[in-house]
């Protein structure tokens, strides 16, 4: 059986010079960790113009967006149970994710 070696990327070559102990939590046992808010607010965000772009077109507006926000935050959290641990204050979080989309 042919063992497969994981790619380098920049982000994965950094994280092994900084600490060669956490590129091997990362690449190769491939440890679950939870994102950052910021990678959490850009999943969210980006999930909602998904589901705003499966809507006809003259639907597509911004309050359309902003009140998608908590429908696919939950589906988010229930696809993945770590990102909800990104978010200290979830009034603040979707403040921001409201912020972005308008």
């Amino acid at each position: 059986m042919r063992q497969v070696t994981p790619g380098l990327s920049p982000s994965r070559t950094k994280d092994f010079q900084q600490c060669p102990l956490l590129f091997r939590l990362r690449t190769i046992d491939k440890i679950p960790e939870a994102p950052s808010a910021a990678a959490a607010r850009g999943t969210l965000v980006h999930s909602v113009l998904e589901h705003l772009f499966d809507l006809p077109r003259g639907s597509r507006t911004v309050e359309a967006a902003q009140t998608a926000l908590s429908e696919r935050w939950s589906q988010l959290v229930d696809a993945d149970p770590l990102i909800a641990e990104a978010v200290d204050d979830l009034d603040e979080f979707f403040a921001t994710a409201k912020d972005l989309l308008a």
